[in-house]
């Protein structure tokens, strides 16, 4: 599922990266290459890190608490699948709008049912988290928690005819980041429990 969703996210990015690259191309301004970079920089982060969870072999061990936090995300995902349903029922659109469409449903989707299963997930043998995993974690982490900012800003900020639009978005991103949020708040959690543990290590041993 994480191999999945790797590719059906960066599929689905493709078409907006690309219409969003004309449009700042055609303004001709100093700040269009660097703001280009930017953007497909941050746009690699959700491919990378699920690409990274599914090199790992197995997700790390999750408390029941942030296993609760999995059907919350894939449930803001439903909502917005839900949402776009009346868009597919609408007839003379582009063919490329078509495919975006497709594109982006098929990454929720994927999403979705990668979170079901995270929150299914019964950890047998524990397998640590490679170097990737780790950094590719903090990334996304990092990178969600700005993006979330700047979408929830958007949606105040958003006159009253945009808001189901900003409402749409922020739940994409929360399900989109919610595996990233999880298995980083997972390792920070095992992280703190070991350095906690070292002390009375060394005292039992004295």
């Amino acid at each position: 599922m994480a191999l999945a969703t790797s590719i059906a996210i960066f599929f689905a990015l493709q078409i907006p990266m690309w219409t969003a690259t004309q449009a700042m191309l055609s303004t001709r301004s100093a700040l269009s290459i660097p703001t280009i970079v930017i953007a497909y920089l941050f746009s690699a982060i959700l491919p990378i890190f699920y690409f990274a969870l599914y090199r790992n072999g197995a997700p790390p061990p999750l408390s029941k608490g942030l296993r609760a936090l999995c059907p919350a995300g894939a449930l803001a995902g439903a909502s917005v699948m839900a949402a776009g349903l009346p868009e597919w029922m609408e007839s003379g659109r582009p063919f490329l709008t078509t495919v975006k469409m497709l594109l982006t449903d098929l990454g929720n989707l994927s999403c979705i049912l990668l979170l079901l299963a995270l929150f299914l997930y019964a950890p047998g043998i524990v397998v640590p988290m490679s170097r990737m995993l780790r950094v590719a974690t903090r990334v996304a982490a990092v990178g969600g928690g700005l993006w979330f900012i700047l979408n929830l800003a958007g949606l105040v900020l958003a006159p009253e005819g945009g808001k189901a639009g900003a409402i749409r978005t922020l739940a994409e991103q929360v399900c989109l980041f919610t595996a990233p949020y999880v298995v980083y708040l997972s390792s920070t959690r095992r992280t703190t429990a070991t350095f906690g543990t070292t002390p009375t290590s060394k005292t039992q041993r004295f």
